[in-house]
């Protein structure tokens, strides 16, 4: 089966249409023929558009200036003023709206300011300047009565716990002295430092658990031997780390 291309083409035709402003009503414009031809310009069937219909109105109707026995048509409208009172306003809410942030921001930054100076500084302190006070202010302690030399021995042991914690990064304050002394060798520390800090320990805990009496000087041998720890292992550290 052959098959064939068409063309559409429109016939040609004149028509046309003035319409000037003193015609009012209904007008129609006619439908349009048009012929669907083959390739070789026979016509195959045509077809017809829809006509459409127009109303006019008269402007006279819609403005009462305008009389209806002139023939004059609606007045050229001049271009709109600018009301300047609008543009006022909204450049007045503009600058009450920046004023007001700038007064958040003032008193913002102001309120950071005066927390900020009303917190005093806080300086950095050495795990081993910390440690000498409180071991210091123990050399005050009344240590004449068993209760009291118990409350001695558990400040001497937290003391020096927190101070291992602090400076070699171990816990030693969640830690048994039994712990501490099986993982001794994590210290950087010489020998004679850990067989120190052992005793010291060990002595702590047998006021502490097994109600072990002390004599006062055995109190204050451990003090000072507790304050030469942390002097020499505290030299010690730093030079390693230097």
């Amino acid at each position: 089966m052959k098959s064939s291309s068409f063309d559409v083409k429109k016939n040609k035709f004149d028509a046309n249409f003035e319409l000037i402003f003193w015609d009012t009503g209904s007008i129609s414009i006619p439908e349009i023929s048009i012929d669907i031809m083959s390739a070789d310009s026979a016509v195959i069937y045509s077809i017809n558009s829809d006509s459409l219909i127009v109303d006019v109105v008269s402007v006279k109707e819609k403005n009462l200036n305008l009389k209806s026995e002139s023939d004059g048509i609606l007045p050229i409208k001049g271009p709109v003023e600018i009301q300047l009172y609008e543009n006022i306003n909204l450049i007045l809410k503009i600058v009450l709206l920046i004023v007001f942030g700038y007064a958040i921001i003032s008193l913002w930054r102001k309120r950071i300011k005066k927390e900020f100076s009303s917190k005093s500084p806080q300086y950095y302190q050495k795990p081993s300047v910390i440690a000498l006070e409180k071991l210091e202010k123990m050399k005050q302690s009344d240590i004449s009565k068993n209760n009291l030399k118990k409350e001695f021995f558990v400040e001497i042991s937290f003391v020096l716990r927190e101070y291992i914690e602090n400076s070699f990064f171990i816990r030693a304050l969640e830690m048994t002295t039994e712990e501490i002394v099986g993982n001794s060798q994590m210290l950087p520390l010489d020998k004679d430092l850990t067989i120190k800090l052992t005793s010291i320990l060990e002595h702590a805990d047998l006021v502490k658990y097994a109600k072990h009496d002390k004599d006062d000087q055995q109190c204050l041998k451990d003090l000072e031997n507790s304050i030469v720890f942390i002097k020499k292992s505290s030299s010690k550290f730093l030079t390693l780390v230097d």
